[in-house]
C-alpha cells in the first residue's frame, strides 16, 4: 500500500449502461510523482470499494512511464464484469482505514 502523500481524485464510470445504475461501488484514482518517491519512479492506481466497506480492490501500475489507462473505462469494465472485478480484490488490512478517508 502507497504512502498517502500523493494526489486521490475521484472517477466515476465512462458510459456505464443505464442497467448498472446504483451499482454501489466507489472508485479513486492515487498517484505519485517520481519526485514523490525515493525510487524516482510513477505510482498509479485505481482503488475502488463497494458502498459498505466490506470489499475492496485496485489495480496499479509502476514504472518510469505509466501506460495510458482510461480510468473511468476501466471502472466501467470493473462494475459490469465480477470475474474481473474479484481478479482485483485485495485483502490489504490498510484498505479499510484508508477508505474512511476517501
Amino acid at each position: 500500500m502507497p504512502p498517502a502523500d500523493g494526489i486521490w481524485t475521484p472517477v466515476t464510470p465512462k458510459d456505464l449502461p443505464r442497467k448498472y445504475a446504483g451499482h454501489g461501488w466507489v472508485f479513486g484514482v492515487y498517484t505519485e510523482f517520481p519526485s514523490q518517491r525515493r525510487d524516482g519512479l510513477w505510482y498509479r492506481a485505481l482503488h475502488f470499494r463497494n458502498e459498505a466497506r466490506t470489499q475492496f480492490g485496485f489495480q496499479a501500475w509502476l514504472g518510469p512511464d505509466l501506460p495510458h489507462v482510461h480510468v473511468g473505462k476501466l471502472a466501467t469494465r470493473i462494475v459490469m464484469d465480477r470475474p474481473l472485478r474479484e481478479s482485483l480484490f485485495s485483502e490489504d488490512a490498510s484498505f479499510p482505514k484508508l477508505s474512511k478517508r476517501h
